[in-house]
């Protein structure tokens, strides 16, 4: 018993001497019974810089309250175990991002701009040439942390966000600062130092309105501080995985000169092959077309009977068409049967049909199609004519345009979508301006609850305008046409719709242009704005 009782007193010395208790030499050995209470562990730290917004800061802080075994809040950085700061460090990771933009009405012709310019203009004294400055109010913070102290005297509104579009599109010279996500097409966001914040492909590395916390620390713990904060908020407001984009073009004209070189070089796929890829990128593309496709065409340059051969489909293809709108009057060059044979070629390669159908029943009915998280709704008609293009009610054709009809077909179509598209082939008209007729249908249907509306019978690009909030468009022109004989008719318009979270954001109008060699092309730069004279609101 003796020896037992030495040696746990040696045990209980080491054990001492390892948690840094010193016995010094020659004291007296401890008795048998002893009692000691060992030290707490120390909890890991976390320390929030200042400037971390309060939707990242406070879910932090409130778990680190919630869970006092887990952790406590640093008053500083020095011996933190974990960092939550707005400033990149080596091993941190990424924790929250609030992408933030800088918008001008549609209208204004002000497209780029780069961010020295940007907080010159926020931060200059009144005596300095400046714009007038919108944003939300809870924006506010992050307008001073990214542009720096509002100059004195330079003019800013705090408007409510429902407000802002409104109050932006009736301003002038205004720049509006909000969230990314919070944009609609009335309010084009600028390229800062180059950044297109509508293109989910740019991942805005260096964007400068963009503002970021990382946290860094023990991985458990990280985990869990990022859980607590995105149960919160979302973890970013732009979010590559979450676009979506539509695409409408004109009708594409299969027929006469264009099939005649189709036939000469053996690929019926030839026009679109400029074109094509890029709008095959689209998630979905609706696309036009002109004329009846026949085993019987014979295509000749000057025909007054319009037809396509079936092979000529790969161009289709090659578009990545998603959606066909029928609504024009050449669908019934070659008769009932050539209509009918067309509708079963075009829903046999897959194709979503509207405008057009085996009789008016048919012919009426709206497409409903998801645009990413988005649900978008097409209505196509005929107005023009002639009498025998529109279905009957036996019968295979158009679907003839009748205002009260599409009211009512309209608000059916908006119950069920976040967007409604609504497709007219009005009367011929060549030139950019529309006819009177013409605007008090499109604006009629934009009040109805339309979204966008768009012509679908001109030969070039023409007018556009926001009336409300609707987007009317009077004619796009064609992308893949023989009218080779002035440019304008050379040229058409793709209208490219861009979607986020199933929210409508953005617009843009690409024109193309019809090249000697029969392809289309898009234009850039300088010839892109050229094209775009006379025709943006």
């Amino acid at each position: 018993p003796g020896s037992a009782l030495a040696l746990g007193i040696l045990l209980l010395a080491l054990s001492l001497r390892g948690m840094g208790v010193h016995i010094p030499r020659g004291a007296s050995r401890p008795s048998a019974a002893v009692s000691s209470t060992p030290s707490p562990t120390p909890r890991p730290s976390v320390w929030i810089a200042p400037d971390v917004p309060g939707e990242v800061a406070l879910p932090i802080a409130s778990w680190v309250s919630a869970h006092p075994e887990a952790a406590t809040l640093a008053p500083a950085p020095e011996g933190a175990a974990v960092t939550v700061q707005m400033a990149p460090t080596e091993g941190a990771a990424l924790l929250w991002e609030r992408v933030y933009v800088v918008a001008v009405p549609y209208k204004d012709r002000l497209t780029n701009l780069g961010s020295d310019a940007l907080r010159r203009w926020w931060q200059a004294p009144p005596e300095a040439e400046g714009q007038r400055w919108m944003a939300e109010p809870e924006a506010l913070d992050a307008m001073e942390a990214l542009l720096g102290p509002q100059g004195q005297g330079v003019p800013l509104d705090l408007v409510p966000r429902e407000q802002l579009a409104n109050r932006a599109w009736e301003a002038e010279g205004v720049l509006a600062f909000l969230p990314f996500d919070h944009l609609e097409p009335r309010l084009r966001p600028l390229q800062v130092d180059g950044y297109a914040v509508l293109d989910p492909a740019d991942r805005l590395e260096r964007y400068p309105l963009a503002r970021r916390a990382y946290i860094r620390g023990p991985a458990a713990l990280v985990q869990a501080l990022t859980e607590a904060v995105q149960a919160q908020t979302p973890p970013t407001n732009r979010d590559p995985g979450r676009f979506a984009s539509l695409a409408v073009t004109g009708s594409v004209s299969l027929t006469r000169g264009v099939a005649v070189r189709m036939d000469a070089l053996g690929d019926p796929g030839h026009p679109a092959r400029g074109i094509g890829p890029r709008l095959a990128q689209a998630d979905a593309t609706l696309v036009g077309l002109v004329a009846p496709f026949t085993p019987a065409c014979q295509p000749q340059e000057a025909m007054a009977r319009f037809c396509s051969r079936p092979a000529s489909v790969e161009a289709l293809r090659l578009i990545g068409a998603d959606v066909l709108y029928l609504t024009d009057g050449h669908l019934a060059d070659f008769g009932p049967e050539a209509i009918l044979a067309s509708l079963d070629l075009l829903e046999g390669e897959g194709w979503a049909l509207v405008g057009a159908g085996r009789n008016r029943e048919e012919a009426l009915q709206a497409k409903t199609l998801p645009v990413g998280e988005a649900r978008v709704a097409i209505l196509a008609y005929n107005q023009a004519g002639p009498p025998e293009a529109w279905a009957t009610e036996e019968g295979p054709g158009t679907a003839r345009f009748h205002l009260e009809a599409a009211r009512e077909a309209l608000a059916q179509a908006r119950a069920a979508a976040d967007l409604v598209l609504v497709l007219v082939q009005h009367e011929e008209q060549y030139g950019a301006l529309p006819t009177p007729q013409e605007r008090l249908d499109f604006r009629a249907l934009g009040e109805a609850g339309a979204d966008l509306v768009v012509g679908t019978q001109a030969h070039e690009p023409r007018a556009t305008e926001f009336y409300g909030e609707a987007f009317l468009a009077y004619g796009l022109g064609n992308p893949i046409s023989d009218q080779m004989w002035s440019l304008k008719t050379r040229q058409s318009l793709v209208l490219w719709c861009t979607f986020y979270n199933g929210r409508w954001l953005g617009l843009d109008l690409i024109p193309t242009q019809m090249e000697p060699d029969g392809r289309a092309r898009w234009l850039e730069g300088a010839e892109a704005r050229a094209a775009l004279e006379g025709v943006l609101p």
